[in-house]
């Protein structure tokens, strides 16, 4: 035997859920291509495919170019899965540091956060109360 599974790999495999994903950070990882322009971004890298961060990627599609790593794209509301470009700002590492710790403390971001663990949860009831 190859190595190779016998499911292929990427939109190929018969376990493909649309390449997009949690990365087990709180954060979105996005599959891409090695053709797709975006691909130096990718953080995971094999020959053929990587995964972007998709807050990283909804950034750079919206400026229509690739990030450098020195730049650090902001969750506004502090959620990390919540990756519509209003809630996206970029923004230096250094002052990502400080807004980040300056806004953990902050009690409308611990209620956003807890709304937000609450919506999910009865989300997730709703269909077995039909």
């Amino acid at each position: 035997m190859s190595g190779r599974l016998p499911h292929g790999s990427g939109p190929k495999s018969n376990r493909w859920k649309g390449g997009k994903g949690p990365n087990g950070k709180g954060y979105v990882a996005v599959w891409v291509d090695s053709n797709d322009p975006y691909f130096p971004m990718a953080v995971k890298r094999s020959p053929c495919t990587g995964t972007v961060l998709e807050h990283r990627l909804v950034m750079a599609k919206h400026l229509g170019r690739l990030l450098a790593s020195t730049e650090d794209v902001h969750h506004i509301n502090g959620i990390k899965d919540d990756n519509r470009i209003e809630n996206l700002e970029l923004i230096s590492p250094e002052n990502h540091m400080l807004l980040s710790k300056i806004c953990s403390g902050c009690k409308l971001r611990k209620q956003i956060k807890a709304l937000v663990r609450e919506n999910k949860h009865l989300k997730a009831q709703l269909p077995t109360m039909l």
